[in-house]
């Protein structure tokens, strides 16, 4: 069993989501990298047909009780989040996101991420993932599991939105890179 204080003291981790949607539970293993820096392993999907990686634009299209500047966003109040526009792709195999995250009352946050076609509400039916992960001024990455292969939840849509909620309160958050992995 990995304790808190290990989990802390980790360059970055990798947690992924066997499904999709559907209020689908956080994956329970961490896997402590390298370094930082995302490994090539951290881009693999157990889907094999998953080849473009498609990047984020960062600021966010649209946020909620955050102010953005340069990347670096501090959430205030309630439920703080922002949303990310890219092109839509219909296999979405997985995001990757590097960044780091601290709460103002250093209580560990949980970490949400929620993907939706344009228009449409975010909803943990439509998509999500969530973790409760370290406050931490060190950088992690996550890798959150897609829709590929396809699940009822995920067929014939095109996904071109991502939500994240860092936290549900006050927090200081970076994001360094977001990546959708796509077929």
């Amino acid at each position: 069993m990995i304790h808190r204080t290990t989990l802390a003291a980790m360059a970055s981790i990798a947690l992924t989501l066997a499904g999709c949607g559907g209020g689908s539970k956080p994956a329970d293993d961490a896997r402590e990298q390298a370094s930082p820096q995302v490994s090539p392993e951290t881009t693999r999907m157990p889907d094999g047909n998953c080849t473009r990686q498609i990047p984020v634009a960062i600021p966010p299209a649209a946020s909620h009780a955050m102010k953005w500047n340069a990347g670096r966003a501090r959430g205030e109040g309630e439920d703080p989040h922002a949303v990310f526009s890219f092109p839509p792709v219909s296999r979405m195999c997985g995001i990757r996101v590097r960044f780091t995250v601290v709460t103002r009352d250093a209580k560990p946050p949980l970490f949400q991420v929620f993907w939706a076609s344009t228009g449409q509400p975010f909803s943990e039916a439509g998509g999500s993932w969530g973790a409760t992960l370290d406050s931490s001024s060190r950088e992690q990455t996550i890798l959150v599991r897609g829709c590929s292969p396809p699940s009822p939840t995920c067929a014939d849509r095109d996904i071109a939105q991502i939500r994240i909620d860092p936290a549900t309160g006050p927090v200081d958050f970076q994001l360094a890179e977001m990546t959708v992995l796509a077929e």
